[in-house]
C-alpha cells in the first residue's frame, strides 16, 4: 500500500502522478511537433533538389542546400550548416524510413530514437560494402528473401537490356548503367524496408542507445559487409576537431584507427612514467644527500598532466620535452592575439580612465583580457608567451571605449589593409559562421569586376563556403563602421557587427537597453498558483 507521501502533493501544486503524466503527455506532443518540423525540412530538401536539377552545374546541389539552410538558420538563430544537415537527415527519414517518421508523428517514439535509427541506416546506401557471396542466413525465410532480391535484380537487368526495349534508342553501355542504377535503387529500397521492419518495434520499448545497438547489428547483417570492409569505411571518416572549454582551455580530439590511438596513449604514458621515475630518483637523491633547499626545482605534475604536455609538445614541435610547458614557446603555428589597450595601463592609469568613463565601471575583463582568435578570452601569461615567443603572431591593440582598431603590430610582415581586416572581422562575416579569418577569404562586397574598390569599406572576410553562397544568391552591404548587412534570397536582412566591436563594446547601462530585448515585463502582484489539472488528453 502506497503511503500518503506518494499520493498527495508535497509542493501544493500537483501530485507526482499528475506531474509524471503531464511530462509524458508534453513529451509526446514534442515528438509530434518534431515530426512536423522534420516534414518541412524534408520538403525543403526536395525543393533544393528540384532547383539543383534546373541549375544543372557541378556546385548546384551544394549551393541550393546551403541557400535554404542559411535562410532557416538566420530565422531561428542557428548555423546554416546545422540546418542543411537537418534537411539532409529529414529527407532520409521521410523517404527511406516512412514508418519511423509516422511513429514520431504519433508521439509513439522520441526524436532520439529516430536519430539513432536513421544514423545506423546510412550504411545501407553503401552497396560497395555488400559481399558478392553473403554468408548463409540463420533461417530459410531470410535465405529465400535474399534469393528473391537476387532474382529481382537479374530480371531488372534482363528487362532493361532486352532487344525489345522501347524508344528512345540509346547505347548498350548506357542501358547497362541505367539498369545497374535501377537495380541498386531497388535493392536499397528493399533493404530499408526490411531494416525498418526489424528495428522500429524495438523503439516502442527500448531507449535510443539500446535501439542504436540493435540497429547497428541489423544494418551490418543486411549489407553483408565484412569487418574489414566496415573498418575501411570507418577509416575514411577520420578527422580532428577542437571543442572550446572554459577558462582558457580546449579539448582536441582525433578520430583515428584504434591501434594508432592506443599506440599514441601507450607512447605518451611510457614517456610520462619515465619523467615520473626521474623525478622520484632526483627526490631520493636529494634526501640521501640531505639537500633540503626549498627553492630547488621540482616537477609536481601528475601522470595525466604529463601526458597532456607531452602530447602537445610532440604535435607542435615533433620533439617531446620533459620540462613544464610555457604555453607558447614551442608553438610554430600562426595565431592572432587581440589585446585591449587598457591592458597596457598601470593600475593608477586604469583607475583614472575608469573615473573619466563611467560606463567602464561595470565592464568586467575590458582592462586586459586578451582574445585568442577562434576561441575567446585567455589569461595574460599565455598571451605574453604567445606574442613574445611565437613567430607569425598578430598583436592587435584595441581602444575598448568605441571598439575601433587603433593600431596593429604584426610580427610577421603583411599589408596594412589585410591586418586591418583581420583585426576588424576576426572571422567569416556570414550569419552564424565562426571560421576564423586565417582560414577565410577576403571578399569584395561590390565585386571588383563591377567597379568595387579594394578598400576596407568594401572588403570583408568570408569562408570559402559562404563566399560562394554570397555570390550565388545573397546580396551584401558593408557600412563604413564595419557593419555587414546580408539579404537572403527571400528578402530577409541580417545585420552583423564586426567581431572587434562585439567582443569589446561596453554593455548598456541597463540590461534592457539591448536592442534584441524589449523592456522588462511589469511586475505582477503575487497570486496563489491554482492546482494543476489532469494530464493533457494525448
Amino acid at each position: 500500500m502506497a503511503s500518503n507521501r506518494d499520493q498527495e502533493s508535497i509542493s501544493g501544486v500537483a501530485t507526482p502522478e499528475i506531474l509524471v503524466a503531464q511530462i509524458q503527455g508534453w513529451m509526446e506532443e514534442q515528438s509530434r511537433l518534431a515530426a512536423k518540423i522534420q516534414s518541412n525540412f524534408a520538403a525543403l530538401a526536395d525543393h533544393a533538389d528540384a532547383l539543383a536539377k534546373l541549375d544543372n552545374y557541378p556546385k548546384a546541389w551544394d549551393l541550393e542546400y546551403k541557400t535554404l539552410g542559411n535562410e532557416v538558420g538566420g530565422r531561428v538563430r542557428l548555423t546554416g550548416t546545422a540546418m542543411t544537415t537537418m534537411m539532409v537527415n529529414a529527407q532520409a527519414v521521410v523517404r527511406d524510413l516512412p514508418n519511423t517518421h509516422a511513429a514520431l508523428g504519433k508521439g509513439a517514439i522520441r526524436f532520439e530514437h529516430v536519430k539513432a535509427i536513421e544514423q545506423e541506416s546510412r550504411i545501407l546506401h553503401n552497396l560497395q560494402h555488400r559481399q558478392p557471396n553473403p554468408p548463409p542466413f540463420a533461417d530459410q525465410a531470410e535465405a529465400a528473401e535474399q534469393a528473391r532480391l537476387a532474382a529481382q535484380v537479374t530480371a531488372l537487368l534482363a528487362d532493361t537490356t532486352s532487344s525489345e526495349t522501347a524508344a528512345p534508342v540509346i547505347s548498350q553501355e548506357q542501358m547497362g548503367d541505367e539498369a545497374l542504377q535501377a537495380a541498386q535503387a531497388q535493392i536499397v529500397a528493399d533493404l530499408f524496408a526490411r531494416y525498418e521492419a526489424a528495428v522500429l518495434p524495438h523503439a516502442y520499448s527500448k531507449t535510443p542507445n539500446q535501439v542504436r545497438a540493435i540497429a547497428k547489428r541489423i544494418a551490418n547483417q543486411l549489407t553483408g559487409a565484412t569487418l574489414d570492409q566496415r573498418h575501411q569505411h570507418a577509416v575514411d571518416q577520420r578527422c580532428v576537431f577542437v571543442e572550446p572549454l572554459d577558462d582558457g582551455m580546449a579539448k582536441i580530439s582525433a578520430v583515428v584507427e584504434a591501434s594508432l590511438a592506443y599506440g599514441v596513449l601507450d607512447r605518451i604514458t611510457r614517456q610520462a612514467k619515465t619523467i615520473l621515475t626521474a623525478n622520484r630518483a632526483a627526490s631520493r637523491k636529494r634526501l640521501e644527500n640531505q639537500e633540503f633547499d626549498s627553492t630547488a626545482a621540482t616537477d609536481p605534475r601528475t601522470i595525466d598532466q604529463l601526458r597532456a604536455d607531452l602530447l602537445t609538445d610532440l604535435l607542435l614541435t615533433g620533439v617531446p620535452h620533459g620540462h613544464l610547458t610555457n604555453g607558447g614557446e614551442s608553438i610554430q603555428a600562426r595565431v592572432q592575439i587581440t589585446i585591449p589597450m587598457l591592458g597596457l595601463l598601470t593600475p593608477e592609469q586604469l583607475a583614472k580612465v575608469r573615473a573619466q568613463n563611467p560606463a567602464l565601471q561595470h565592464v568586467a575583463g575590458i582592462d586586459g583580457n586578451p582574445i585568442l582568435a577562434g576561441y575567446g578570452p585567455i589569461d595574460h601569461q599565455t598571451a605574453r608567451n604567445l606574442t613574445g615567443q611565437a613567430p607569425g603572431v598578430n598583436r592587435i591593440l584595441l581602444e575598448p571605449i568605441v571598439g575601433s582598431v587603433l593600431e596593429t603590430d604584426r610580427y610577421t610582415p603583411n599589408t596594412d589593409l589585410k591586418r586591418f581586416l583581420t583585426a576588424r572581422d576576426g572571422q567569416c562575416r556570414f550569419i552564424g559562421c565562426g571560421i576564423k579569418a586565417a582560414r577565410s577569404e577576403i571578399d569584395h562586397t561590390i565585386p571588383y569586376s563591377q567597379g568595387g574598390k579594394t578598400t576596407n569599406t568594401n572588403l570583408q572576410y568570408l569562408c570559402k563556403s559562404h563566399h560562394d553562397l554570397k555570390h550565388h544568391s545573397w546580396t551584401a552591404q558593408l557600412e563604413p563602421d564595419g557593419i555587414f548587412k546580408l539579404t537572403s534570397p527571400q528578402g530577409q536582412q541580417y545585420v552583423q557587427e564586426p567581431l572587434s566591436q562585439t567582443m569589446y563594446q561596453p554593455p548598456p547601462a541597463h540590461p534592457y537597453e539591448n536592442p534584441y530585448f524589449g523592456p522588462p515585463a511589469p511586475e505582477l502582484e503575487p497570486q496563489t498558483v491554482p492546482p494543476v489539472g489532469p494530464a493533457p488528453p494525448f
